[in-house]
């Protein structure tokens, strides 16, 4: 079987293309440097394969501004099952109930949070890591409800879904591109 390695370019810039220029650049470079180039025992290569486990994917979010540095923070995540998709949901509407706010203007609260904390996280606090991948989850898919089904569709095709999260002049924006290939078990 031969698999066909993923223009990066090509998908992200499509799934971007609201987004500004140089958030779909962020992101492309990230996703070539997840992806490693696969050789045989005999030297021949094999093809190049995103470099984490088949049903993960990569939720990056990414910050492009003139007041701020650009920078990407990026994390793994299980592809969620509807179920699971539904209870991030309810949790992040709940969060935002207690805070007396929009799903929306929640979103863009915590990308800005997160905006703030970035050198923090970037010092290797894995629990910070996770439990904003959780927040960034439920936050995006409660907007955005419709990326579940591109997420299941990108996993089921063979290839790593990547949920970008973006911040263009305090405005979320959100798409799924693909991380690469999964390897073939």
């Amino acid at each position: 079987m031969v698999t066909h390695n993923v223009d990066f370019r090509a998908t992200t810039t499509t799934v971007l293309e609201d987004f500004s220029y140089g958030f779909a650049d962020m992101v492309i470079e990230f996703l070539e440097q997840r992806n490693t180039v696969m050789t045989s025992a005999d030297g021949k290569k094999k093809g190049t394969y995103v470099d984490i486990s088949t049903g993960n994917g990569f939720l990056v979010m990414a910050h492009y501004g003139e007041d701020k540095e650009p920078f990407t923070m990026a994390t793994e995540f299980l592809v969620p099952s509807n179920e699971l998709a539904a209870s991030f949901i309810v949790m992040w509407r709940r969060w935002c109930d207690k805070r007396g706010i929009s799903s929306n203007n929640g979103l863009l609260s915590l990308i800005n949070r997160i905006i703030g904390i970035q050198q923090h996280i970037a010092q290797g606090n894995q629990c910070s890591d996770n439990n904003l991948a959780i927040g960034l989850m439920g936050a995006v898919l409660a907007n955005y409800p419709e990326i579940v089904g591109s997420m299941q569709w990108s996993v089921d095709s063979g290839f790593a879904p990547c949920l970008v999260i973006a911040n263009d002049n305090n405005l979320a924006k959100c798409g799924v591109c693909y991380g690469g290939r999964y390897m073939v078990p």
